[in-house]
């Protein structure tokens, strides 16, 4: 499922070997973003990386947006329909903060902006969590916190929180806080960005735990409206 992508850009599927984010991985599909950058999209897994326990996924736009993450390469099973009353967050897609007027968003061309891998370090936790962590922006105070929403957390874990220049998936970047997931699922956060990052225009966010498990994302240094 996408969330955000740019509108009316052609984009290219890539799978590759875990740690690699893709990056001149094996193409698995292409296609055309409309006018609805929130897609349900369904690829085949390449020949060979068929057995691999974890494959990395990587979209890359026409116009130099890129994204990219990794999943098990396991069957899973369907979630059942939450119960009646239930009252638990809602994830909602969260477009990037709006640049303050006079400023024009930062695009990393994917082929001239190569990013640092992350270390390989394959996931450690129970086979019953067979989810993908991830974590959409909320809102951002420039150059003094930024709030997230996490969504399928494993539990029992600690994450490290780090923050870095956009476009190195914070790989390496200053570390911030740390996070216990606790029973694991969905939470909210609120993390405050160093010093060394203030007045950047866009800065990448990462969290990744001891066992493995890793997710990034990015955000406008621009306050919310």
């Amino acid at each position: 499922m996408t969330s955000n992508l740019p509108l009316n850009t052609d984009y290219t599927v890539l799978m590759g070997p875990y740690g690699s984010l893709g990056s001149g991985g094996s193409v698995s599909g292409t296609g055309r973003v409309a006018d609805n950058g929130n897609l349900k999209l369904t690829f085949n897994i390449p020949a060979n990386l068929r057995g691999s326990t974890y494959i990395a996924i990587r979209l890359e736009a026409s116009n130099g947006y890129y994204a990219y993450n990794w999943f098990r390469n396991m069957n899973t099973a369907i979630p059942a329909a939450p119960a009646a009353g239930f009252t638990g967050p809602t994830p909602t897609p969260v477009s990037p903060v709006t640049p303050e007027a006079g400023t024009t968003p930062e695009a990393a061309p994917a082929a001239s902006t190569p990013v640092a891998a992350a270390p390989v370090v394959n996931p450690n936790v129970s086979s019953d969590y067979n989810a993908v962590p991830s974590f959409t922006i909320s809102s951002v105070v420039k150059d003094s916190m930024v709030s997230i929403f996490a969504k399928d957390f494993p539990p029992n874990q600690t994450f490290t929180v780090r923050m870095g220049e956009y476009g190195t998936a914070a790989v390496g970047g200053v570390v911030v806080s740390t996070t216990d997931t606790g029973k694991g699922g969905d939470f909210t956060a609120t993390y405050s960005i160093p010093e060394s990052l203030k007045g950047s225009q866009s800065i990448a966010i990462r969290m990744d735990s001891t066992s493995g498990y890793y997710a990034f994302n990015w955000f406008y240094n621009s306050s919310s409206r």
